[in-house]
């Protein structure tokens, strides 16, 4: 599946989870089952593929979703704004890492100080939003959701997660700090 289509079938399955989350509603159609169900197998698929650029898409068009037709206080609003924005600067951070190295190299300079950095790794945009969107979708999972919905939870945590480490390899890679043909690690 190219990244279009997955993208397009993610925005088409959480557009219909999300239609029957509201909490007035009694009975979950079945369709809206089949719905949920398909977007935890997409979600699963996209994290099997590790696709940094399409997963935040991905959890860029479900987040948009829920503003659109969720958001039904001015905190989570708030809070899906702020989520959308950090998204936002981690797609941007991603693509200078992949489309740019040298660039990179040079943020990495700049984020040396140990409060910026991560293990031995820039904590860049990406890192931040992998990092604040993990505790959100945690703390979300705790909080509003029915049974039916953790999965799809589950699903997006486990998609975030990949996209993280797949992210850190590139950085990695990038900085130079990649394994050695001799198994040890540069400094």
């Amino acid at each position: 599946m190219d990244k279009a289509q997955f993208l397009a079938e993610v925005e088409l399955m959480s557009g219909a989870e999300t239609a029957v989350t509201k909490r007035y509603a009694l009975a979950v159609p079945q369709w809206a089952v089949e719905a949920r169900e398909a977007l935890v197998e997409l979600l699963n698929l996209g994290a099997k593929e590790s696709d940094v650029d399409i997963m935040l898409q991905a959890e860029r068009h479900i987040l948009q979703v829920e503003l659109d037709r969720l958001a039904t206080t001015k905190e989570r609003v708030g809070s899906l704004t702020a989520a959308l924005q950090e998204v936002d600067a981690a797609l941007a951070a991603f693509c200078k890492l992949r489309d740019d190295p040298a660039a990179y190299r040079i943020l990495d300079q700049d984020l040396s100080l140990p409060k910026n950095r991560i293990g031995d790794l820039p904590n860049d945009q990406a890192r931040q939003f992998f990092n604040s969107h993990r505790t959100r979708l945690q703390n979300d999972k705790k909080s509003r959701h029915t049974e039916a919905e953790i999965p799809v939870l589950n699903a997006r945590l486990t998609a975030l997660s990949a996209a993280e480490k797949k992210h850190a390899a590139l950085q990695r890679r990038v900085l130079g700090l990649d394994k050695q043909p001799g198994g040890s690690e540069n400094s």
